[in-house]
């Protein structure tokens, strides 16, 4: 992704949670996220299929790289790399959730359940990579329960 790409797709995570500070998700709409942007509907679509994938989108960056990092044995760099796992990855986790803390709440509130079951399946990633990778037979009996 190129600066210009970056700096666009930052303006539309940007609005996107300037308008989930005065309405739910379900009262957005794309239209609300091109305004607030500044950008055209083609230039939105360039980046997003749906508000739904934007949102998806968002829940990737606040997550997917630390599932990323466990399955490849990567999170051992940076702040908790003197810790073992899985201690070092759920430590990785709780700082993102504490770095993104209004994202996260926002995307918690009302209507947040496309979010919450995104964070319940990279959870139960991160539960599978990285407490039950000794375990092979108990791997299907786990599962987060809905929040």
């Amino acid at each position: 992704m190129d600066r210009r790409q970056k700096r666009t797709r930052d303006a539309i995570f940007t609005a996107f949670e300037t308008l989930l500070e005065q309405k739910s998700y379900s009262h957005i709409t794309v239209q609300d996220i091109l305004n607030v942007a500044n950008i055209g509907r083609s230039t939105f679509y360039a980046h997003f299929e749906t508000k739904d994938s934007l949102l998806k989108a968002i829940c990737q960056d606040l997550f997917q790289h630390i599932v990323d990092s466990a399955v490849d044995a990567s999170h051992t760099q940076g702040l908790y790399s003197t810790q073992a796992a899985p201690k070092s990855v759920f430590c990785h986790l709780l700082q993102h959730l504490e770095k993104n803390d209004n994202m996260v709440r926002l995307l918690c509130g009302e209507n947040g359940n496309l979010f919450r079951q995104y964070f319940k399946d990279s959870l139960n990633e991160l539960i599978r990579t990285q407490v039950l990778c000794d375990r092979p037979a108990n791997k299907s009996q786990v599962e987060i329960s809905d929040f």
